[in-house]
């Protein structure tokens, strides 16, 4: 019984510092819906915090699309925020709650003259 306990224990302490994931996959498009290949996407873990702060990056493909994750702990909600840029368009911003699987589509709007 004593091992199990001791077992129980320390596979609960495996499982708490396991770390959670944020995935978001999209895909971007001008207003005409025409695909967006190159925009640069990025989350931000902890946006506000430069001690903590981590930013995973992608680019879309021919298509448009893409895939991008953080990871961070499983328990808590923390701050993410998804970015999402092209050059000749108003850059995309969107704050986000982690732990989640996010799926959007993304139209960036032409640069303003």
């Amino acid at each position: 019984m004593r091992r199990f306990l001791v077992l129980a224990l320390f596979l609960l302490a495996t499982v708490m510092g396991c770390d959670g994931f944020t995935t978001f996959n999209g895909k971007v498009t001008d207003p005409a819906g025409k695909p967006l290949a190159d925009a640069d996407v990025k989350l931000i873990y902890k946006p506000d915090d430069p001690t903590y702060r981590r930013i995973n990056s992608t680019k879309t493909d021919a298509n448009g699309l893409f895939s991008v994750q953080i990871v961070h702990s499983p328990s808590k909600n923390h701050p993410i925020r998804l970015e999402v840029s092209k050059e000749g368009f108003q850059d995309h911003a969107a704050n986000l709650t982690s732990m989640g699987t996010y799926a959007k589509g993304i139209v960036l709007q032409p640069a303003k003259k």
